[in-house]
């Protein structure tokens, strides 16, 4: 079971459960998986990747600005947690 310290929050579970519908939704069971098991690698990278996508539509001021906004801090904070949500972060 992963961390509490590392689990994410219910902001960032909407966040994420938002994104997933929009971008994603096949992948919506790992919403639910997320407090019970580690992710693989495989799903911890499908979940990047959909998130990755979210940042670069909507996670900055202006197009082509470099400085994230309040939602691009927010799903880059997500981003980073995954690892230790992960099999990888086992070891971390």
């Amino acid at each position: 079971m992963p961390d509490q310290h590392q689990a994410l929050r219910e902001p960032e579970l909407r966040l994420l459960g938002e994104i997933l519908s929009k971008h994603a939704p096949p992948l919506l069971p790992l919403l639910d998986a997320l407090g019970e098991r580690r992710l693989t690698r495989t799903q911890r990278e499908e979940l990047r990747g959909v998130l990755l996508t979210e940042l670069l539509a909507t996670g900055f001021k202006d197009r082509g600005d470099e400085e994230a906004n309040e939602r691009g801090l927010a799903v880059a904070e997500i981003i980073d947690r995954l690892w230790h949500l992960s099999e990888d972060g086992l070891s971390a």
